[in-house]
């Protein structure tokens, strides 16, 4: 066989070996979708369980935060003490007051006297006060207990997305008022406060907790 037989022979040889090993055209346009619905899969799992992580840990957060509300407001209520103050204008106001929503405005739903963390009644005696503004629960606590028209509550945020606060006291002879004091009663301090807190996504919680007149 001549040069130009060999040459020949070789050139089929080499194009019918890439026409094997290669690919076609179609077949890369099929591993470049195949590829981008992988690359979509994976990214909808891997958002999907950076979603599901984040809304754990916002729960675990609230939960939190609730349980330091009720601990609090356990101890603040364990402390109560039957001492009335004056507000801003010098006008007197009950030992124990619970406002309904409407009333309270920016004002505390309820609040009261308690002693210190001392436990001296008279020396560290504060008042505090719980109250829910623009779907915050705040707590409030007072420098002085008879206020002048300039003092100001200090202010700490508690917790948040809460939809409704419901709060009641029940009395010495066991009946359950919305609003305290009532006009005409001789109870100072009630036995008990009930709160239930609705959350924005509907859920409740509702604690009962003694209230000890010191």
């Amino acid at each position: 066989m001549n040069c130009a037989g060999w040459w020949a022979m070789f050139r089929g040889q080499t194009k019918s070996l890439c026409r094997r090993t290669g690919f076609t055209l179609i077949e890369l346009l099929v591993a470049l979708a195949l590829l981008s619905i992988l690359s979509a899969l994976t990214y909808r799992a891997v958002s999907g369980v950076l979603d599901a992580e984040k809304q754990v840990k916002e729960t675990s957060r609230r939960w939190q935060d609730l349980a330091i509300f009720f601990d609090q407001l356990e101890r603040d209520a364990l402390q109560t003490i039957a001492k009335p103050i004056r507000d801003g204008q010098g006008a007197p106001q009950p030992e124990w007051s619970l406002r309904t929503a409407e009333s309270a405005g920016d004002e505390a739903l309820v609040e009261w006297t308690r002693l210190g963390d001392t436990g001296v009644r008279n020396s560290d005696s504060r008042r505090v006060g719980y109250r829910l503004k623009a779907g915050k629960l705040e707590y409030l606590q007072w420098p002085v207990l008879d206020r002048a028209p300039s003092t100001v509550a200090t202010v700490i945020p508690i917790a948040e997305k809460i939809r409704e606060m419901r709060w009641r006291c029940l009395t010495q002879d066991g009946r359950w008022l919305e609003f305290w004091p009532m006009a005409g009663m001789n109870d100072k301090l009630p036995r008990a406060v009930e709160v239930i807190v609705i959350l924005d996504d509907g859920s409740s919680v509702t604690r009962l907790i003694p209230v000890g007149a010191t």
